[in-house]
């Protein structure tokens, strides 16, 4: 298994069960806020964001 994708609304959960299956399945969690902006809340240029592909 490569990658697990959560998708679901604020609130619901997604962190909680990202860390659970990490834990179990020895795999690395990446939240997209993460991966698509930089500090301050400034968006990373497309390029950069592909490198997460």
């Amino acid at each position: 298994m490569k990658r697990i994708v959560i998708v679901a609304g604020p609130g619901s959960g997604k962190s909680t069960l990202a860390r659970m299956l990490c834990e179990r399945l020895n795999l690395p969690v990446f939240h997209m806020d993460q991966i698509h902006w930089q500090e301050n809340w400034v968006e990373r240029p497309l390029a950069e964001n592909c490198q997460w592909r």
